[in-house]
């Protein structure tokens, strides 16, 4: 077996295509699943080539990321694409202890299912983050009426499926990110010094697209920097995978952005107010283009909303397709 000093993954004839979900803030893609998997491949030094495609119809299971090689897709999902990197490439599990090996899938679990639940509910309950979720590329890429449906669809499957209240999440999310912590230690990866780990993938890919997000109401990336030990394991994993962001000043500091966003509203609010006036004192003097543009936009509105029931029915329609991936766990479906 080769050494974790030299490591190089054996090359297939054809490189590796991983197809993902976009990035976005700096990161080479916005999906914790999909970044898992290319944590993985750079471990093992792997050949490989990324393709944004956001579309999970193009996986055997509905899901990405998903591997294609010379033979075909492989099947999708972080899991699946790690296991098969293992056994076709490189097993970063050799060198592992069988206890450590025992728990790997422990600790995946905690992280892709419990704190799954806690991203869910932060990235789509709060409305102040579900502003920013919404411009995702996944979303935003699409044509009208999808880029409107598709996100509030999102949002009302999530809003179904959660079971526990914001307090519940954030007791749970505290409790698993000290265990994290306590398990990491003074050490350079989860499972120790030597070298990284399938575990560092999984975890890694999460922890980093949390402290990341710029998102208003920053839980979970205070919880990550409430640990340093921890954040400075996502800097680490960070040069591996976005080496041009940088931790300190590109991360995005939720405080400031809420006080200035608070501002900006205040400032928008008394130039609409202005605004307003004006357009007051205008429609007193032409009372027949004011009557004519409230004819506009009724007609707009109808036909915008006429659009949107249309896109909607073809939505409920093409019941089988899957929108967007959130690489749920078992008990946490939420395909849209």
């Amino acid at each position: 077996k080769m050494e974790w000093s030299s490591v190089t993954a054996p090359q297939p004839q054809q490189t590796i295509t991983l197809y993902q979900h976009s990035g976005a803030w700096k990161l080479p893609t916005f999906d914790p699943f999909c970044l898992s998997v290319q944590l993985y491949l750079k471990f093992i030094g792997a050949q490989y080539v990324v393709e944004d495609c956001n579309n999970p119809d193009l996986s055997p299971t509905g899901a990405l990321p998903v591997i294609f090689e010379h033979r075909g897709p492989i099947h999708g999902g972080s899991v699946q694409c790690i296991q098969h990197l293992s056994h076709s490439l490189y097993d970063l599990t050799t060198p592992l202890t069988l206890e450590e090996r025992s728990i790997i899938p422990a600790f995946r679990m905690m992280v892709e299912e419990q704190l799954h639940e806690v991203m869910l509910y932060y990235w789509w309950e709060k409305p102040e983050n579900f502003a920013v979720i919404r411009d995702l590329p996944h979303f935003n890429s699409k044509a009208f009426p999808l880029n409107f449906v598709l996100p509030r669809t999102k949002y009302y499957n999530v809003h179904k499926q959660l079971r526990h209240t914001e307090e519940q999440l954030k007791e749970r999310a505290t409790t698993i990110m000290q265990g994290l912590s306590d398990k990491l230690g003074d050490n350079q990866y989860l499972l120790g010094n030597a070298r990284p780990s399938p575990l560092d993938a999984y975890v890694g890919g999460h922890l980093i697209v949390w402290l990341v997000a710029p998102l208003p109401c920053a839980f979970l990336s205070e919880a990550v920097r409430a640990h340093p030990n921890l954040l400075r394991y996502c800097q680490r994993l960070l040069h591996v995978v976005a080496p041009d962001l940088d931790v300190v000043t590109d991360i995005y500091i939720a405080a400031p952005s809420v006080a200035r966003d608070g501002a900006e509203n205040s400032s928008g609010g008394n130039n609409n107010g202005n605004s307003n006036s004006n357009e007051n004192n205008s429609g007193r003097s032409h009372g027949g283009s004011a009557k004519s543009g409230v004819g506009i936009s009724v007609a707009s509105t109808l036909i915008k909303y006429g659009v949107i029931a249309v896109g909607v029915g073809g939505l409920l329609f093409a019941n089988g397709f899957n929108w967007w991936n959130t690489a749920a766990p078992v008990g946490l479906p939420v395909d849209i």
